[in-house]
């Protein structure tokens, strides 16, 4: 029997190669089993095309053979077009039981079909077969560490990871993944791959503010110290997830160690764990009741269940055990602006003391600098507490990147631009900056520049860094168009 009326219009197709190569395989089948007028009926069906028959007759042609690999694919993509989710795990793993043996395609849509259904362990499940099943394909690998992350099972992630790694050592995103999870796990082990990932490549201000946290902790010569402040580091790139496991081992380690049970109770807090923080947090009140740091974290998970009163409760405790601390002082000005809306006078006077008490602290003058400017006292006190930084350090990349904002918002966009453009020098990975000179590019009309920085500053700062999401934000009013 000839074959030559099998040819497919390829622009005609909705599916990928997988159907073309399903209905071409069927030729040999069809000489022995009947099976041409299937595939033909298949064939003209796409080429129609009517959706729903192509469907079926793939379908079909699937039955006469369930462990035909090839077959299954095309017909599980078939029901994936149509979001058929339960028909898709049906038919790859009857393929499966019938001794099929799944490309990485088809385990990678058997595990979408189960996230589409919600089965999480379903998916774990997925995509452990598929590295059993192809344990050189890093891809996997990858998918598999991800799908691991997101059930919170780290360890397992971070042995995934490093698989992922090594079997792709191009692959940075791979590397920087690893290196995040050792950093968890064994800070001290971690050192080198994030130095070299800090070194060059599309990771490195992530892994330099990592690394700098890991540094400080080693420098402790306290191995929980370390963990504490490598979960600091993670944190500050935005992954809490990591963050938080970080602090579970040292509390477990450690665990009288207050500044442990503080942390992980914010952790938790970010992660929505909203029990176990309030757990870890007792804990660490309840082992250092004297220290800041566990008043200042009940005091912003308040804030973050609408209390502004607790919150400000937490804030006066915090803050009277170092009144010129800068970051509790602006923890207070804050809760203050919160509970007595309106009145910006008592929370200045708790930002102006830790100046007073330290006026070479350029951390006191910026954190001072930062509220005023979203108070919009612009003029009256970001711009003095800013040249005042400056002043004690004319490098300073976030004092030039709020002197650039500073004027953007007092109409001198020249000015912005130049300090903006130093800040950028000084700091290339300073997300802030990326963002402000993108907002003054798109208010010049200068579309392509702005979409350029927009897009950096989305890229380094953190998923819930402010920073990011309100790059995100202009980014997608910007596409949208006016």
């Amino acid at each position: 029997m000839r074959l030559s009326g099998l040819h497919l219009r390829l622009s005609h197709l909705a599916l990928s190669f997988t159907v073309v190569s399903a209905l071409l395989a069927a030729a040999v089948w069809a000489q022995t089993r009947g099976g041409y007028a299937i595939a033909a009926r298949a064939r003209a069906a796409w080429q129609a095309p009517r959706d729903a028959a192509a469907r079926a007759w793939l379908g079909l042609l699937w039955q006469q053979q369930p462990a035909d690999s090839a077959r299954a694919l095309a017909y599980a993509q078939a029901l994936a077009q149509a979001e058929d989710w339960p028909g898709v795990v049906r038919v790859l793993t009857t393929a499966r039981r019938e001794g099929a043996h799944l490309p990485p395609a088809g385990y990678r849509l058997l595990a979408q079909a189960y996230a589409q259904q919600g089965a999480s362990d379903a998916v774990l499940a997925t995509w452990h077969a598929a590295v059993q099943a192809h344990p050189a394909d890093a891809g996997l690998w990858a998918a598999y560490a991800r799908a691991l992350d997101a059930a919170h099972r780290w360890p397992a992630a971070a042995r995934a990871w490093q698989r992922a790694a090594q079997l792709a050592p191009a692959d940075a995103n791979a590397a920087y993944e690893a290196a995040l999870h050792l950093a968890a796990a064994d800070p001290r082990a971690a050192r080198d791959a994030l130095a070299r990932l800090a070194a060059e490549g599309p990771y490195a201000p992530q892994a330099a503010r990592v690394l700098a946290a890991l540094d400080a902790g080693l420098a402790g010569g306290h191995e929980t110290y370390a963990r504490v402040q490598a979960g600091r580091g993670l944190a500050a790139v935005g992954r809490w997830d990591l963050a938080t496991w970080a602090w579970a081992l040292a509390a477990r380690q450690t665990p009288d160690y207050a500044p442990a049970w503080a942390y992980l109770g914010e952790g938790y807090r970010r992660l929505g764990w909203d029990a176990a923080a309030r757990g870890a947090l007792f804990t660490a009140r309840r082992l250092a009741p004297q220290d800041p740091l566990p008043a200042l974290l009940w005091s912003t998970y308040a804030q973050q269940h609408a209390q502004p009163f607790t919150a400000l409760a937490w804030a006066r405790r915090a803050w009277a055990a170092a009144p010129d601390d800068p970051a509790l002082a602006a923890n207070l000005a804050a809760a203050l602006t919160r509970a007595l809306p309106g009145q910006i006078e008592p929370a200045l006077a708790v930002l102006h003391l830790p100046p007073r008490v330290h006026p070479n602290d350029p951390a006191a003058w910026l954190t001072l600098a930062r509220l005023a400017l979203q108070w919009d006292l612009v003029a009256d006190q970001a711009l003095p507490a800013l040249r005042r930084v400056l002043a004690l350090n004319p490098d300073h990349p976030q004092a030039l990147a709020l002197m650039g904002h500073a004027y953007a918002r007092l109409g001198d966009p020249a000015t912005a631009e130049q300090f903006l453009t130093r800040a950028l020098q000084r700091d290339p990975g300073l997300a802030e900056a990326h963002l402000y000179l993108g907002w003054l590019y798109l208010e010049q009309r200068r579309f392509d520049a702005a979409r350029e920085h927009l897009r950096w500053a989305a890229r380094l700062a953190p998923q819930d860094d402010p920073v990011g999401r309100l790059a995100r934000r202009t980014l997608q009013r910007l596409d949208a168009g006016p």
